[in-house]
């Protein structure tokens, strides 16, 4: 049988094999709760994923292989951002694999779990030269099935934003302006950094930030220190300044950061580096400490524009990230 991970990523994510019954190679029996988010970027290949093994409750990624060496081969195994994988998904089994930290993985083998049908449909799309490898048979489907298809698919995407932002006001407690501050991080982290500046937001709490709101340079330095993207010290005069100041916040209001290896830099610009969307979101927050009373009042997409028209200066005209100094440009 020839097929890549795609492939795999799709049985795994529309679950396309039978997952009754499912044990790890060890025979321990595994039931899972959530199979997890795609994840299309560097890192584990789904996030948030949620399982029991033996009764215990496990959440973090799984990482997907054709065969579980596959995982040394991709050299995963000296990877800390592969340490919160809690499930291995491979089609052949051919060896234990370790991370980091020398923890054996749980593994489940699909080979026999995959219906032969499935794999075959699959070759045989993959084998077409369309763009889109069923836009040959898109015009044996009903004109008004296709309707009722694009109108289901619009009302699934609005009750799932929806449901987002609701989701988020109940971990608030009905605070619509810490949710606000939850989406407005989440939408600065993009497809790529979604997570990481959702996970920045909850352990940054909204009131630490507005105390120190009419400082753009304490504000920096709390959230890159939270993001885990400051060192211990620096030869870089700024840096080492964001450095001193978010030591003493961290101190004073007992604050725990992320780390570094959360963050995506692959496939970015640098416009779109960690470092500079977090002094962005700063400097929102500098601008407009109350910002969810702030949009109840604008009744135009002109005014809300010019709220999130955010230029950066001082510092991070010549730099996208510390230590590195680089062509003045604004941001």
């Amino acid at each position: 049988m020839q097929f890549n991970e795609d492939f795999l990523h799709y049985i795994w994510k529309y679950k396309r094999f039978n997952h009754r019954n499912l044990t790890t190679i060890d025979g321990t029996s595994l039931f899972i709760q959530n199979y997890g988010i795609h994840n299309h970027n560097s890192g584990p290949d789904f996030h948030n994923a949620k399982i029991t093994i033996n009764e215990t409750q496990w959440a973090g990624n799984v990482e997907i292989h054709i065969k579980s060496s596959d995982w040394n081969r991709h050299k995963h195994q000296n990877d800390k951002a592969y340490d919160n994988v809690i499930l291995h998904i491979v089609y052949e089994y051919d060896q234990p694999v370790y991370n980091s930290s020398g923890q054996e993985l749980p593994t489940i083998e699909l080979k026999d779990r995959i219906e032969e049908g499935v794999i075959e449909n699959y070759q045989h799309l993959m084998a077409t030269t369309s763009w889109i490898p069923c836009a040959n048979q898109i015009s044996e489907v009903d004109q008004l099935i296709l309707l009722q298809a694009i109108d289901s698919a619009l009302i699934q995407r609005l009750q799932r934003k929806a449901k987002i932002i609701e989701e988020s006001w109940n971990y608030y407690h009905k605070d619509w302006n810490k949710t606000c501050y939850q989406s407005i991080a989440s939408s600065l982290g993009a497809k790529i950094n979604k997570e990481p500046f959702e996970h920045l937001a909850r352990i940054t709490p909204l009131e630490i930030l507005i105390k120190s709101s009419d400082q753009l340079f304490k504000l920096e330095a709390v959230l890159l220190g939270q993001a885990g993207l400051l060192g211990d010290e620096s030869q870089d005069e700024y840096h080492q300044q964001l450095i001193t100041e978010y030591q003493f916040q961290k101190h004073k209001h007992q604050l725990q950061s992320m780390k570094r290896a959360s963050w995506h830099f692959s496939g970015l610009r640098p416009a779109s580096f960690p470092h500079i969307r977090i002094v962005q979101f700063a400097k929102i927050i500098f601008n407009h400490p109350t910002l969810f009373s702030k949009l109840k009042t604008i009744a135009t997409l002109p005014e809300i524009d010019k709220i999130f028209d955010i230029s950066l200066d001082g510092y991070w005209m010549t730099h996208y990230n510390f230590d590195k100094e680089s062509k003045s440009k604004n941001k």
